[in-house]
């Protein structure tokens, strides 16, 4: 796995590196108590990808670049996104991720290694690009009111800097 962003490029180190992503299908439930199978759905939430590694305790600068990774921000001190290069991920549609939950390090008892575990989120699903282009279309075609500034996107980060450029 390649993680790229924040002006660098980090191949996972360490060995044994197991990779598992996970997909979230929120649905609501509409019987209440009867035997109906009514439900409705609740969107798509972000995939997880847990990632778990090995690195040898001669390669300690390597896990010190990973935690680097790991807590870096941007200039609005929001998380750094990265593209990812991963089989896996890739099949399941995932390109961008930010670092999310658990960074986990334990000297392993039995062998010269830390074990390493983290968890990552997907960013911007394929549900939030549709939902920020139908913002968009829509932004394009309802008039805009004097004082009103038509932001076109459900993205904090977007709409943050978006605020920022109009208090200039």
């Amino acid at each position: 796995m390649i993680l790229s962003g924040g002006n660098q490029d980090l191949t996972i180190p360490g060995k044994n590196v197991k990779i598992e992503v996970s997909l979230s299908l929120e649905r609501k439930d509409l019987s209440g108590q009867s035997s109906d199978s009514s439900f409705v759905n609740a969107g798509e939430k972000a995939q997880k990808i847990k990632v778990s590694t090995q690195i040898p305790l001669t390669e300690k600068e390597k896990l010190t670049q990973l935690a680097m990774l790991a807590r870096a921000c941007d200039t609005n001190n929001e998380p750094v996104v990265y593209a990812m290069s991963n089989p896996l991920c890739l099949a399941m549609g995932i390109r961008q991720v930010i670092f999310s939950g658990q960074f986990s390090v334990v000297e392993s008892s039995t062998l010269r290694v830390f074990d390493v575990s983290f968890e990552l989120q997907e960013y911007m699903t394929i549900s939030e690009k549709r939902e920020e282009r139908a913002n968009e279309n829509a932004a394009r075609i309802e008039p805009i009111k004097d004082g009103q500034v038509n932001v076109g996107t459900i993205n904090p980060a977007k709409i943050n800097q978006i605020a920022r450029e109009t208090r200039e």
